[in-house]
């Protein structure tokens, strides 16, 4: 119990730090990058500087060997609260997956780049048994950190530090998960964006941007992002579905298919 209250402890002072670096962030319309990168980076200071992450990993081995579900899940949103991108996603999480996934058939095998604490949302993905999940991220030790959360949430974890941007992944997977990630990347390198969409080697490819900037921008901005998937896409010949959730703007992408 004691151990239990010290984890607690640690975290919520992480927990802290990073809210506090999150709250700096430039709020106009690029804010959400920096916001999203900062995390990033404190995160990994932290876990360097106080064993953050492995304190997070011990109290979320701890929920998961107590058998109790509920716990794990609670955990698992009060980590996910930590990040901007999944922070905005709790509300409609639930749905968000059951939505995504039910015109697919099962899904086994999940590539996720640039992930962040994205999968921490494995629990609520309607997956089939075990999947092999492909974590890509910048940070070597959150993604040692994300390969041992999969690991205890039943699946199959395939993690690597990975510039994806300018190296993409060469594994294939049924579903690939791109999400709020295509303005960071053409802020890096606008050309390569859809280069990396091209080498995904995913049936299913989910793209997704956010609705609204940290500024409050709304109605434009998901307008605009829906005019640089449009350039993304352009001259390939790929099935396409939007849909429409409070905080995201998503596109899945069907490869197999194609459109006239």
């Amino acid at each position: 119990m004691a151990q239990a209250y010290f984890l607690q402890g640690r975290f919520s002072e992480t927990a802290n730090t990073i809210a506090q670096a999150r709250d700096a962030a430039t709020n106009d319309a690029h804010g959400r990058t920096r916001s999203q990168l900062g995390l990033a980076r404190s995160l990994r200071a932290l876990g360097d500087q106080t064993g953050a992450l492995a304190a997070a990993e011990a109290a979320v081995r701890a929920a998961k060997d107590s058998a109790d579900v509920q716990k794990f899940r609670s955990l698992c949103v009060q980590f996910m609260g930590l990040h901007s991108s999944t922070f905005e996603r709790l509300e409609i999480l639930e749905h968000f997956y059951d939505s995504l996934f039910a015109g697919l058939p099962r899904i086994h095998s999940v590539i996720d780049v640039a992930c962040g604490l994205n999968p921490l949302s494995l629990p609520w993905m309607p997956i089939a048994g075990s999947p092999a999940y492909y974590a890509y991220d910048i940070y070597k030790d959150l993604i040692d950190f994300i390969g041992n959360f999969v690991r205890l949430a039943g699946g199959q974890p395939h993690v690597e530090a990975r510039d994806v941007l300018h190296t993409p992944p060469v594994v294939r997977a049924d579903l690939a998960f791109v999400l709020k990630n295509v303005p960071c990347f053409d802020q890096i390198d606008r050309a390569a964006t859809p280069l990396l969409l091209d080498r995904l080697d995913a049936r299913y490819v989910v793209i997704s941007f956010p609705r609204q900037s940290l500024g409050g921008t709304g109605r434009f901005l998901t307008e605009q992002h829906a005019t640089r998937f449009a350039e993304l896409v352009q001259g390939r010949k790929w099935a396409v579905s939007r849909m429409e959730y409070k905080t995201e703007l998503v596109f899945l992408i069907d490869k197999t298919e194609t459109r006239p």
